[in-house]
Parts: structure tokens; C-alpha cells; sequence
């Protein structure tokens, strides 16, 4: 929207995007309008761009991209952490380098994102590791499409896994299986 569009313009654009949207995130709105009242917000010249890469297999819809400096955007509407990016972000950033790498004829290096909430704005530049994670990630997909159940982790999110009664690897287990081939 227009940067000088005022809350109740947006609230009413928000509302034909989302028609069923409760009136309880109105307060919401607010809330984001008055964190980034003194942020300067980062141009764009088109919205919602469709990148993928053949080559790992992934698509996506981008946020932002501003033509004039070849920059794109990540949107969040979550508060920023105190520094840096939050580790969902530095994988979904890492994804969206990866497909622009096929998508675009000009080499990106990093991403903005932008934490709605905070009015915080910050440049990400994803290392080899994120996009190893990436790419681990998306071989766990495969596999789960496969019917094949991911090995449980040494450090497993048991306490927020859906598969958590489903699992069969969550009785105890002593360390000797750390060092079996």
C-alpha cells in the first residue's frame, strides 16, 4: 500500500485479503503501525515474486523485490530476536537465495528481513550451513513423501512433535548408539 495509507485504509485492505480475519487483530494492526511509525520502509516495485529452483527442488513466493537495487525482502510478522535473524528465517532466507541463484541473471548474496512488530530491518547474508540445512531438510521431506519415518535426532523436539505417540524411537536409549556403524 501506499506509505501514507492510514490505519484504516489498511485494516480494510487487509480485510478484503482476508475476509475471514477476526476484529481482534485490529489491536495487532496497531500495534505494527506504531513500531514502524519512525522506520523507513524499504521500496519495492513488485510484491509476491514466484522463485524456484529446479535444481533442489523448491518453490516460493517472495515478499518483496525493489528493481531499482536488485533487493529482496523477507517479511515477518514477529518480533525480531535481539540479534540477528531466528534460525526459521536464516533456513527460509537460505531457500529463497537458493532458488533466486536459478531465478535471477544478477548474483544475490543476502536478503532483508523485516520484523513487522519491531519495526527492525536487517540484512541476512546466509552461510554454507544454512544451505546445507536447506538441503537436509528437503531430503527429510522426500523421505517423509516416501512413507519412510525420520530417525529421531540426538536432541529431538519431542515435547512439539506431532508424530510424538506415533514414534517408536522415543524409549530411552544409551550412548553406545552413538558409536555403532
Amino acid at each position: 500500500m501506499d506509505p501514507d495509507a492510514n490505519e484504516e485504509e489498511l485494516w480494510e485492505n487487509i480485510r478484503i485479503i482476508h475476509p475471514d480475519i477476526s476484529d481482534e487483530n485490529r489491536s495487532f494492526l496497531k500495534e505494527c503501525l506504531k513500531a514502524t511509525r519512525n522506520v523507513p520502509i524499504r521500496p519495492w516495485t513488485e510484491t509476491d515474486i514466484l522463485v524456484r529452483s529446479d535444481r533442489a527442488g523448491i518453490h516460493g513466493l517472495l515478499d518483496k523485490y525493489n528493481a531499482t537495487t536488485g533487493e529482496y525482502t523477507l517479511t515477518r510478522c514477529t518480533n525480531a530476536p535481539r540479534i540477528g535473524c531466528w534460525p526459521d528465517d536464516a533456513l527460509r532466507a537460505a531457500a529463497f537465495l537458493i532458488c533466486l541463484e536459478e531465478t535471477c541473471t544478477t548474483k544475490v548474496d543476502g536478503i532483508y528481513i523485516e520484523y513487522i512488530p519491531s519495526g527492525i530491518v536487517r540484512y541476512f547474508k546466509p552461510t554454507p550451513k544454512d544451505r546445507r540445512m536447506v538441503l537436509q531438510l528437503i531430503h527429510k521431506v522426500r523421505d517423509i513423501d516416501k512413507g519412510i519415518f525420520p530417525e529421531k535426532p540426538l536432541n529431538p523436539p519431542c515435547f512439539r512433535c506431532s508424530f510424538l505417540e506415533r514414534c517408536q524411537q522415543n524409549k530411552p536409549r544409551r550412548l553406545s548408539f552413538l558409536f555403532k556403524k
